[in-house]
């Protein structure tokens, strides 16, 4: 603050300034001083988390130079420990060169006492079935290398925690987490460094949304012969119900009860014309998965060929018999 200080006391008279901080965005103050109480607020709590977790850098110079008058040079003196979290400074360059504007760098010391962060959780699938395993991609940064530990809690219980050899710079760390319960589920990373000076950015949460076990519904003219693929389909925590060939629902509704249906060796004459339209809505409407299981039952030698059951197949069903 003393530069500043001493900076603004050498102004000529004639010279306006402003003083801001650049963070998640931009914060402009009447005085030296107001800035430095709320620096010292910063420092010794939480206030503003939120706005002290990022530095855009390139936004924050396109902001600032709305607040110059149009009537006199302009010039930015950014101080800056040149640690860009988001976007490359550079990007605000030309538009800043282009408008006239003088920017002038003067270079902070970074942070000298070992600190560690979560930048960022995200999950590979915002929604999943209960039993389904997510992947969480956690986002570390470290100021030096150092060891720590990375947990994933949930409701407050630690689920899973493995050992992380910390970088200086950022990293990518991904933990497969089983979903457990239903319904919204929030997600925390919490990281445990051996040496850290701002704990207070050391979580960050995401929210899958989880529902019951997925359902598939299998056709077969012999359900007693879909024995193992049912019981290999339950070890991976799906419910199966196993049908005859005619046990297809009627309604969407009744379709709408599973989360996709197989037709294992089910020709096209046991279904009428309306299940058949019945079973394209599903898939193309709703999302509903559909399996054929190749057979002399199925695709072609099942009477599938141009069918409302094959617009929703990957490939046609005809049968040549021509050799």
């Amino acid at each position: 603050m003393l530069e500043i200080e001493r900076a603004i006391d050498s102004l000529d008279v004639t010279v306006s300034y402003t003083v801001g901080i650049l963070g998640d965005g931009v914060r402009f103050f009447g005085s030296v001083d107001e800035m430095t109480t709320l620096l010292e607020q910063w420092r010794d709590g939480i206030v503003d988390d939120a706005f002290r977790s990022a530095t855009r850098l390139p936004e924050g110079l396109l902001t600032s130079r709305l607040r110059f008058s149009a009537s006199k040079a302009r010039r930015i003196v950014l101080f800056s420990d040149d640690r860009e979290t988001h976007r490359p400074v550079a990007e605000a360059m030309p538009l800043l060169a282009k408008e006239e504007i003088d920017v002038l760098w003067h270079p902070l010391a970074g942070l000298r006492a070992s600190e560690a962060a979560v930048v960022r959780v995200e999950a590979n699938a915002l929604t999943a079935f209960e039993g389904e395993t997510v992947r969480m991609r956690v986002t570390l940064a470290a100021n030096e290398a150092q060891a720590a530990k990375l947990r994933i809690l949930h409701k407050g219980v630690v689920m899973r925690e493995v050992d992380v050899a910390l970088i200086d710079g950022e990293q990518e760390v991904d933990v497969d987490v089983p979903m457990i319960t239903p319904g919204e589920s929030q997600w925390t990373a919490e990281l445990v460094p051996e040496r850290d000076h701002f704990p207070l950015n050391n979580q960050r949460a995401v929210t899958v949304s989880v529902t019951g076990k997925p359902r598939l519904l299998v056709l077969h003219d012999s359900p007693r012969d879909m024995r193992n693929l049912s019981r290999a389909l339950k070890e991976q925590e799906i419910e199966v119900d196993v049908r005859g060939v005619r046990g297809l629902p009627e309604s969407i509704e009744g379709l709408l009860a599973f989360d996709a249906v197989v037709l294992a060796d089910v020709p096209a004459t046991v279904m009428t014309s309306q299940q058949m339209e019945l079973l394209k809505q599903y898939v193309i409407e709703f999302g509903g998965g559909l399996a054929m299981l190749g057979s002399e039952n199925s695709f072609g030698l099942g009477g599938y060929y141009k069918t409302p059951v094959e617009e929703v197949l990957p490939l046609i069903s005809r049968f040549d018999l021509t050799l």
